[in-house]
């Protein structure tokens, strides 16, 4: 199936994603079987590293770390633990800031449909799925389960905050409590061991949120999508353009060398910095335009 377009999703929409899901994750078997991997169907969990201590009669001696033995003269051997299983929970914006676009698709369309796509996938690989819905207004929580029918509710939730934005509507400061919420719930509903999935334009997170956000990463994996649209990026080629926002109108001329490259600069700085961080802290940073083809795109949740 193709990316979606358009400024609504329906929830029909985002169930017909599971087919592309299971196309994907055939054509990664194929793919695995031409290159030489080996892909188990049992679900099975992976080892973690967890200590080297001396070795003790019935250790595996493959574990054995030569390094350290040699270092201390005596036998030592690396101990593992089984891994835990991480539940997916996806963090999904669907505000008023995410309610623009000039390509393809509206933010909140692109996010939708991400969504999708990451939590059948998620499903596919025996994960359990669930999520928080952030609207203008309040939050839905969906909580982790290995069923088809929690992926469902999940994008049916999100298909029905999509439906209620509308371009009459303006960002405010609702939007930076309804971030505290959300975060306020992720700490209670996700304390440890959990895979944290960021959809946002994060446009009304501000230092103190985000850097709260990025804490989250002391007992959970996290992970960043950063949607954006071109139009936020780059201004349009010169000329004179009336925008509105549904309520006023208000024309820019965009042939103005010096505040294209300011208005450039603006992005690239925040972008800058939100890669910078995530980077300091390994935590996975992606970031997507409207315009981009998901269908076409390697994503991980």
């Amino acid at each position: 199936m193709a990316s979606l377009s358009g400024a609504y999703v329906t929830v029909e929409d985002l169930l017909e994603l599971a087919f592309s899901s299971r196309s994907q994750r055939r054509n990664q078997r194929r793919l695995a079987k031409r290159t030489g991997l080996i892909l188990s169907k049992s679900r099975g969990r992976g080892l973690d590293f967890d200590e080297v201590r001396q070795y003790q009669p019935g250790d595996d001696v493959r574990n054995i770390d030569w390094k350290v033995t040699a270092r201390l003269q005596k036998p030592h051997t690396k101990i593992f633990k089984e891994e835990q299983e991480r539940p997916c929970i996806f963090v999904v914006d669907q505000s008023q800031s995410m309610f623009f676009g000039s390509k393809v698709r509206l933010k909140s369309v692109l996010c939708a449909e991400l969504l999708a796509r990451l939590a059948w996938s998620s499903l596919l690989h025996k994960d359990k799925v669930g999520g928080l819905i952030q609207s203008n207004s309040d939050i839905d929580i969906i909580k982790p389960r290995r069923s088809k029918r929690t992926v469902a509710h999940l994008l049916n939730t999100t298909a029905i905050s999509n439906q209620k934005l509308v371009a009459s509507d303006r960002p405010g400061s609702d939007n930076q409590l309804i971030w505290e919420r959300t975060l306020l719930s992720l700490r209670r509903m996700a304390s440890t061991n959990n895979s944290l999935v960021f959809l946002s334009d994060f446009l009304t997170v501000n230092d103190d949120t985000w850097n709260r956000l990025l804490a989250l990463r002391h007992h959970n994996q996290l992970k960043i999508y950063f949607l954006f649209d071109p139009l936020e990026r780059e201004l349009p080629p010169a000329n004179r353009y009336s925008v509105s926002d549904g309520i006023s109108t208000f024309e820019f001329n965009s042939g103005e060398t010096r505040s294209k490259q300011q208005y450039r600069d603006r992005f690239e700085e925040r972008v800058r910095k939100m890669q910078d961080d995530c980077t300091q802290f390994s935590i996975p940073f992606y970031a997507l335009s409207t315009e981009d083809d998901l269908e076409q795109t390697v994503l991980n949740a």
